[in-house]
């Protein structure tokens, strides 16, 4: 710490043992010794090296918080602008932070966004795929139900053409059977009208 500082800090310990010797009136004159100079000068440096350190720590981190100091900070109103300055810069940093927040929560929306559009992406061509089997199975399909049917349409043929062929063959055989037996039978009969015309 400079000098003013330290002539600063000795005048209030000063003026705190006079309080004291002044309310104390009761006790010897010891405390008016220990306000000699010597003393006063020992307390205070006493006091800077206990304090010291930890002041200049606390600077330090308020100084990482906040920024350096524009001016230290004086008693009375210069004080009062020194914590609005302050109050100021907080406010400053946690918009910052916040908009870091915002941009950090975007940038996860955005790598979650591009995982869904991969996704989509493969469930689309998953989708062409099974789009394009379909569209082979159905052809084939259709393509099969023409070829039965046509199979149907064939043995259906095959068949009447086979039932009418049988049917011939059973005409023939009946007409071939069929034309014996009557002739047959017109000769042996005696009754007949074709067996009595002939001579005997």
């Amino acid at each position: 710490m400079s000098a003013p500082s330290n002539n600063k800090l000795k005048e209030q310990i000063r003026e705190i043992l006079l309080q004291h010797d002044n309310y104390d009136n009761n006790c010897p004159g010891e405390i008016s010794n220990v306000a000699n100079e010597d003393c006063l000068e020992k307390l205070a440096a006493g006091l800077m090296t206990f304090y010291e350190p930890e002041l200049k720590r606390f600077r330090e981190q308020l100084a990482e918080v906040v920024g350096p100091p524009e001016s230290p900070p004086c008693i009375g109103s210069s004080n009062l602008q020194a914590l609005l300055n302050m109050r100021n810069k907080q406010n400053t940093l946690i918009e910052q932070l916040q908009d870091e927040n915002k941009r950090f929560v975007d940038t996860q929306n955005a790598e979650e966004l591009q995982g869904m559009f991969v996704t989509v992406k493969a469930y689309q061509t998953k989708l062409m795929a099974v789009k394009k089997d379909m569209t082979t199975l159905h052809d084939r399909v259709t393509k099969m139900k023409k070829r039965a049917l046509k199979l149907q349409q064939r043995k259906e043929k095959q068949a009447l053409q086979r039932q009418q062929q049988r049917e011939a063959q059973l005409l023939r055989e009946q007409e071939l059977v069929g034309k014996p037996n009557t002739s047959s039978s017109k000769a042996t009969s005696p009754t007949s009208p074709s067996n009595a015309n002939l001579p005997s």
